[in-house]
């Protein structure tokens, strides 16, 4: 029965392999990433000042370089239209909670092109796989 469900399961990975699609280096460096961010801390601050609670007393820890990516979803050629492309910025931030009292540290990933933030994520692992552009 092990044999069965492990063959089972090598069939249907390489089935699903089939399926993936991963954007190429031409693709990737066609798209229109903008300018790149002089201060990853300003973005941050400005995305994320409005979304908590006491955006004004945050405390942020954020990477100083962007990095150019292209986050995709790997199944079907047809997604690729789909993806979120521009520059990384990450780092961590601490707000408060509505008592007053802050809540930890919070991984978070912006996705940053044409002077604004396009896609963004607090709270958990880099929510999206991606490739680096050049």
């Amino acid at each position: 029965m092990k044999q069965f469900s492990l063959g089972l399961l090598i069939i249907f990975s390489l089935f699903l392999s089939g399926c993936m699609s991963v954007p190429t280096n031409q693709f990737v460096s066609s798209r229109y990433y903008g300018p790149q961010p002089e201060d990853t801390e300003v973005v941050a601050k400005k995305h994320f000042y409005y979304a908590l609670i006491d955006g004004e007393s945050a405390v942020y820890q954020v990477n100083p370089r962007a990095i150019k990516i292209y986050s995709y979803n790997p199944f079907g050629p047809e997604k690729l239209n789909l993806a979120k492309y521009g520059w990384l910025i990450d780092g961590k931030l601490n707000a408060k909670n509505k008592f007053g009292g802050y809540t930890g540290w919070k991984d978070f990933y912006l996705i940053y092109r044409n002077g604004e933030v396009v896609e963004s994520e607090m709270g958990r692992n880099r929510p999206f796989k991606f490739v680096l552009a050049h």
